[in-house]
């Protein structure tokens, strides 16, 4: 055979074999495509040997509305949601009636039955619809096809010499295909197996993701495979899990982006790559000549279009648009604020809109191009490797849709339409550099080979599939001809044989489960019992991290043996457990993260930190502060930020970073000063205030952000606060958070204490206050009364550090969960 021919069930899996023979440096096959591809190809090649008829192939898009027409006609007072779960169940008994050759005449002994009755019905007149209109279905062309592939030239025969991604082979292609192609027979091997139960699917995906670090920290060039059955639901939470544990960061050109360590099948829709989404929002802004505000926000900042305006007239122009208070933008409007700023790019938003062109579907997707082009789409800067993959599959819309050509008139709504409809259906798949971890589905991980494969999810809920039968076949019929999830026979039969070949893909293989999935309790499935059980501490991969972290840290302890406390952080870590205190505080243990290139989270916080300290030294007050112009604001703010950013002095390679950051903190710092001019006045009388208190033979390190006094003489401490805070954590049966309960206590003689948070839209203050204080949105409380019950808890608190208490005694789950001291505590034993 001087060509070869790989065939897939669908489109997806042919993506996925592609790249995953690329990430071996395999051969590639001179061409791999879905059977639906194929058989569309082998029908236009008859179609030119005139062996077949010239229809209208409809593609799934006309199909599903044809569908629709049908299913409206026998029941016209549907419900929408009803209607597309029936078009998608008769969609699939129509493809498994010809696909596993059942002849109609045995269905229609059970037409009696209202739901295969009503099938009938509607394959029937879709089939009518069809001849009338001269249409083609993607099932009767792979009927028609194979029917007649007998007919073709030897010469144009092209065998294909594997068919990967079925769980059965549907009888109507081994009408044509010899049955060597759908069976490959593993190799018999030695594989170690073993299994492993954890308590939740988290806990499972975690250790699995810390488990596959350990193995290349002593193995870089090891292959790990990772099949998830249910990959299909659980994708997002395996891949989230995976990309905090297993990814690095890089420099593109639009600043540092983190980056998988490994491949994960399955794609995602093109509409979710980001210079595919910003494309489809513009376009439909300009067709539609409206679009969401937070739409119009997103694409101004996009970093794939040219409009010709500085990032601060960008904040402005979305401050001016929020002015209008309208959820929805129109053109017009848009093109109005626009005029204020730049006049020419206002006339290119104009131009763009009126040269879409409306004949055919393809003159109006080449027309929202050169439109959008006239806008810089996609970018002045170098895409990196996703989006020039994603721009490279756009150029499929024409393919997918191609029979739309033809239409010698499309309205803007279908014409919108069909390109979201395309969107969502054309999937992608980036094909990544060299990894050493694939994460696969089953069909996917079919004919690879491994050093390691973990099986994640085999419990008794999922393992093996639970049988769900198409409701308007007959199960009788389902069941004499074996169709796809007809019974629960059937499945464990199939389960039984990807084991098979699992276990004939690596000579290491765990097989996983969990005691809870998707919030059902569950256990390990049967199939898996009869393998040896490992402690799953020898598989948890954050306790192989925790022992290298101790290894570097012990001689660290050995140098220097003191026992420097620190601050209130310090502390939480005794009130969290005993143990991790010990560990992180007396030994030093450290996770030893690397640094990354920009600034770490607490890097950021620092330094808004000084800005607001430096800011606060110079104003001082209320009063001053209201006198402040916003001139004189900024200028204050760009000195304190040139001050700060200048500490990090390998930032200057990257001066677009500093001018986000510079937005970023801007925006946040205007929004506490302009929080504090809402005011009753105030004096500033401690910032950044950094003491050293010794107390009970502790010493504690402390940095007081602010405190105010305000004109009825009353003493309020502030902290800033970017994240979030509940006030239960100061609750004295459960003091969890110990910073500002100790500044109250021991500090100062305190009328209030609060987090200023910020968040994205608002400012507000989280604490508590005496009885009688000016009004606030504090909770008034006897705080007298709170703070000696404070002294109480953080005594006791004192007494553990003093008494060197060890004891593991985490305070709930939530303690243990980044903890790297669980090789030394280990906390399942105790």
């Amino acid at each position: 055979m001087n060509s070869s021919l790989i065939l897939t069930a669908t489109q997806r899996l042919a993506s996925q074999y592609c790249k995953n023979l690329l990430d071996d440096s395999k051969h590639l096959f001179d061409t791999i495509l879905s059977v639906s591809d194929w058989v569309n190809r082998q029908y236009q090649l008859m179609v030119s040997l005139e062996i077949l008829p010239l229809y209208h192939c409809l593609n799934e898009y006309e199909e599903n509305k044809l569908w629709e027409s049908v299913i409206r006609r026998i029941l016209p007072n549907m419900d929408v949601y009803d209607e597309q779960q029936i078009i998608h169940e008769i969609k699939s008994a129509h493809k498994i009636i010809s696909t596993w050759d059942i002849p109609v005449s045995d269905i229609e002994v059970y037409a009696n039955d209202q739901e295969t009755g009503f099938l009938l019905e509607a394959i029937d007149k879709f089939k009518k619809d069809c001849e009338a209109q001269k249409y083609i279905s993607s099932v009767d062309m792979m009927r028609v096809v194979i029917d007649r592939y007998s007919e073709l030239p030897p010469h144009l025969k092209k065998m294909p010499v594997r068919i990967e991604g079925y769980d059965r082979i549907p009888p109507l292609l081994k009408k044509v295909f010899p049955e060597s192609i759908f069976t490959v027979s593993p190799k018999k091997t030695d594989a170690s197996v073993s299994q492993a139960t954890f308590s939740t699917y988290h806990e499972e995906v975690n250790s699995c993701a810390h488990w596959c670090q350990s193995i290349l920290d002593s193995n870089n060039n090891a292959k790990i495979g990772i099949i998830c059955p249910n990959l299909n639901v659980d994708r997002e939470k395996v891949y989230n899990t995976f990309v905090k544990v297993v990814s690095k960061n890089i420099m593109t050109s639009i600043g540092l982006k983190k980056i998988p360590a490994f491949s994960i099948s399955g794609g995602v829709p093109l509409h979710d790559v980001p210079v595919i989404d910003h494309f489809h929002k513009l376009a439909k802004f300009l067709v539609r000549g409206q679009a969401q505000l937070s739409d119009i926000a997103e694409l101004l900042l996009s970093p794939y279009f040219k409009l010709g305006l500085s990032q601060k007239q960008v904040y402005a122009l979305i401050d001016d648009l929020k002015a209008l208070r309208e959820d929805i933008l129109k053109v017009d409007d848009f093109q109005r604020l626009l005029s204020i700023y730049n006049t020419e790019n206002n006339a290119a938003v104009l131009s763009a809109a009126k040269s879409i062109e409306y004949n055919t579907f393809y003159g109006f997707i080449t027309s929202v191009e050169n439109s959008l082009r006239i806008l810089g789409w996609p970018g002045e800067r170098v895409l990196d490797s996703q989006e020039y993959q994603a721009l490279q599959e756009f150029k499929k819309i024409s393919e997918f849709c191609g029979c739309l050509y033809d239409r010698e008139k499309v309205t803007k709504s279908e014409a919108i339409e069909w390109l979201s409809f395309a969107l969502k259906k054309i999937v992608f798949q980036e094909k990544s550099s060299n990894v050493n971890i694939h994460i696969l589905g089953l069909l996917e991980s079919s004919g690879m080979r491994f050093d390691y494969i973990w099986v994640l999810g085999l419990n008794n809920l999922s393992w093996p599939e639970k049988p769900s039968p198409n409701r308007f076949l007959p199960i009788a019929i389902q069941k004499r001809y074996e169709t796809p999830k007809s019974s629960t026979e059937l499945e464990l039969k199939i389960a039984i044989e990807y084991m098979r070949r699992i276990e004939s893909q690596a000579p290491n293989i765990i097989y996983s489960s969990s005691l809870e999935y998707n919030q059902e309790k569950c256990i390990e499935s049967s199939l898996i019992d009869k393998y040896q059980k490992l402690d799953i501490s020898f598989l948890r991969g954050e306790q192989l991290s925790g022992i290298k972290f101790l290894e570097r840290s012990i001689d660290k302890f050995i140098s220097n043996p003191g026992s420097f406390l620190g601050g209130p952080y310090a502390l939480k870590r005794v009130v969290e457990c005993p143990y991790q205190y010990h560990g992180y505080r007396r030994l030093g243990i450290t996770d030893d993260k690397p640094k990354g290139v920009y600034l770490e989270p607490s890097e950021r916080g620092d330094i808004l930190h000084q800005i607001l300290a430096a800011f606060w030294l110079s104003v001082k007050n209320h009063k001053s502060l209201m006198r402040i112009s916003e001139r004189s604001l900024s200028n204050l703010f760009d000195r304190h930020f040139s001050k700060s950013i200048a500490k990090y002095p390998s930032l200057k390679r990257f001066p677009r970073y500093i001018d986000q950051e510079k937005i970023r903190l801007w925006t946040i710092f205007t929004k506490l000063v302009k929080y504090d001019m809402q005011r009753e006045p105030f004096e500033v009388i401690g910032v950044e205030k950094r003491i050293a208190v010794d107390l009970d033979n502790v010493r504690l390190n402390i940095v007081v952000d602010r405190v105010d006094k305000l004109n009825s003489g009353e003493i309020w401490i502030i902290d800033y606060k970017t994240g979030s805070f509940s006030p239960s954590k100061w609750r004295t049966e459960n003091l969890r958070d110990l910073q500002l309960p100790i500044y109250a206590s021991y500090l100062f003689d305190s009328d209030a204490i609060s987090y200023m948070v910020v968040k994205p839209d608002k400012v507000k203050h989280v604490g508590v206050c005496k009885e009688n204080f000016p009004p606030s949105e504090l909770q008034a409380i006897d705080l007298p009364l709170q703070i000696s019950e404070w002294k109480d808890s953080i005594q006791t608190i004192f007494e553990t550090v003093n008494s060197g208490d060890i004891s593991v005694k985490p305070l709930d789950q939530a303690s243990c969960l980044y903890c790297s001291l669980k090789p030394l505590c280990r906390i399942r034993e105790v």
